[in-house]
């Protein structure tokens, strides 16, 4: 015989780490001839209980004892989370267990952003030179920051000297200036120049075509190839 009254069923766990409430039922006063061994057992102090009850953890409890593993409060009457097999409440589960976000430095509760080996709130997620939000585009990277296309573009890449934007891919170059392949142009006729040989005249490149007229014309113009350069992402 029970002399503890009929408590409903604790709520399941929702899991390790998952936020879950206990059950706190009143116990009935025993008949005068009740053994002390028909009270339940606290968990923490060992001792009887013989009034309101905790259960949490599949376990009984005072509710002053039921108490968050690092700072110490209770918790009989607050949502608490689970880890290691310990409770611990929300506040101190998050700052002690959760990933931080690199651009607040707060605990990061929900969806978690993983880039440049770092944790992120999707919103806190941005380009480090004008702000844009770069979940789900693309990103550069460069000494640890994140850089939005056109900023990266605009502040790291080389300009070609024929249409003046920037260089993502492989570039032509000659002396101190690059070119998109489609832009590398005679400086004469304007065709593209797409042998590996072309001259160089004064300011210009030229074709071999133009070149050979500008010979007859008295234009003194200097042979060069081709030197294909790579830009880095």
């Amino acid at each position: 015989m029970t002399f503890f009254s009929r408590s409903p069923a604790p709520s399941p766990l929702l899991g390790q780490g998952d936020e879950t409430d206990v059950d706190v039922s009143e116990a009935l006063d025993p008949p005068p001839n009740a053994a002390s061994t028909m009270y339940p057992k606290c968990a923490a102090c060992q001792g009887l209980i013989q009034n309101i009850i905790v259960q949490a953890l599949d376990k009984t409890w005072h509710p002053e004892h039921f108490r968050c593993t690092h700072c110490r409060i209770p918790i009989a009457t607050q949502k608490f989370h689970v880890h290691a097999g310990s409770p611990y409440c929300v506040e101190d589960y998050a700052s002690l267990f959760l990933n931080k976000c690199q651009g607040c430095r707060l605990p990061i509760k929900d969806v978690v952003v993983t880039a440049l080996n770092q944790t992120w709130h999707p919103d806190h997620f941005v380009c480090i030179s004008c702000g844009t939000k770069l979940l789900y585009k693309g990103f550069y990277e460069r000494e640890g920051n994140a850089f939005c296309t056109a900023c990266y573009e605009g502040k790291f890449c080389p300009k070609c000297f024929g249409c003046g934007k920037p260089i993502t891919e492989t570039a032509i170059k000659v002396h101190d200036r690059k070119w998109h392949e489609a832009c590398f142009r005679c400086g004469r006729c304007r065709r593209p120049i797409s042998g590996p040989t072309f001259r160089v005249c004064e300011a210009d490149v030229v074709c071999v075509e133009c070149s050979e007229k500008g010979r007859e014309e008295g234009k003194n113009d200097t042979s060069s190839y081709f030197e294909e350069d790579e830009e880095e992402d």
